[in-house]
């Protein structure tokens, strides 16, 4: 179970209909979750571009390189 403030979807799936998705996840959040008694839970849009998760990706695994040895 996750109790989240903040949705942001990310990625190409989400260029050109991104919105429609945000919207409809959203109205979900507001209609089947329990904490949306205690707050609402705010869906938006990345704004970091459609290579965001690759971004993500590739740093995620620069760090598990570079930091293998280090503990």
């Amino acid at each position: 179970m996750l109790d989240l403030d903040q949705i942001i979807l990310a990625g190409p799936g989400y260029g050109a209909a991104g919105q429609i998705y945000a919207d409809a996840a959203a109205a979900q959040l507001r209609t089947s979750t329990f904490a949306r008694e205690v707050h609402t839970t705010h869906v938006s849009l990345s704004t970091m571009g459609a290579d965001a998760a690759a971004l993500g990706a590739a740093t995620l695994v620069l760090h598990s390189h570079l930091t293998s040895g280090a503990r």
